[in-house]
């Protein structure tokens, strides 16, 4: 798996329609799973950093609750579209993040961690979150279930969506042996009149819970619960485990 790495722009001409063919489906959902963590672990400390943040979406959410949110993304077509919303965003690699700030709560959201391959990438995230944190912040991330990779991803038909501006098809494919999903992108959107192509190849892999525990206490984090949840309310897998949301801390010294 070493030899597949992400792009240094992962996501370019996908980020202008991502809201529209992914992210707003996926925020509807998730963000019901945010306000009942919000209820079970309740904070005065309203500050917030989203890890991975994308367009800003999650951050959006956060603001909207009066916290004071955020942002790190390294694509800078993502990081763009969440500026455009008036959001506090910095380009950086989840992996290296340059903020030195601490935060209440913390989150990486909607599989963005499922994009780190190796095991030492994936350590030195949370190493990175961990930096961030205090005694009682928390730390909120999905990872796409191991189940969908092999349920979902694995199907032949392709995931279509589309409207008068924009049109895309998502062909996915999942290598279990490997354990590589791989995910092409093609398409095309309207700007201004103007056509532009969209053909791009993402990849994740999928980690195994008793893993990401681990590699979570080596950080220095340790796991308060994990629980299963679909934020598109089975309408598009009917019943298959889609996501499993964590809840860290930093272990007590």
């Amino acid at each position: 798996m070493g030899a597949v790495s992400l792009p240094a722009d992962s996501y370019g001409a996908f980020a202008r329609v991502y809201d529209r063919a992914l992210g707003d489906l996926f925020m509807r959902g998730a963000a019901a799973v945010l306000r009942a963590l919000e209820s079970e672990y309740p904070t005065e400390t309203r500050t917030h950093l989203d890890v991975a943040c994308g367009t800003g979406l999650a951050m959006r959410h956060f603001a909207a609750r009066g916290y004071a949110t955020r942002g790190i993304d390294a694509s800078y077509a993502m990081a763009s579209r969440a500026r455009r919303r008036g959001l506090d965003v910095v380009v950086s690699d989840v992996r290296t993040s340059v903020v030195r700030a601490r935060f209440e709560r913390v989150t990486c959201l909607y599989d963005s961690l499922n994009h780190l391959l190796e095991r030492g990438d994936l350590a030195r995230a949370f190493a990175s979150v961990a930096s961030v944190m205090g005694e009682s912040s928390l730390f909120w991330f999905d990872l796409n279930h191991p189940e969908s990779y092999r349920e979902v991803w694995a199907m032949a038909e392709p995931f279509e969506s589309g409207d008068a501006v924009y049109n895309l098809e998502i062909d996915t494919h999942y290598d279990e042996a490997a354990n590589l999903a791989t995910a092409r992108v093609r398409g095309w959107h309207t700007d201004a009149g103007v056509r532009h192509t969209i053909d791009e190849t993402h990849y994740q892999r999928a980690w195994e819970r008793d893993e990401v525990v681990e590699i979570l206490r080596d950080a220095g984090l340790e796991t308060v619960d994990v629980f299963c949840f679909d934020p598109f309310a089975a309408k598009v897998f009917g019943g298959i485990e889609v996501k499993e949301m964590y809840v860290a801390r930093r272990k007590a010294e």
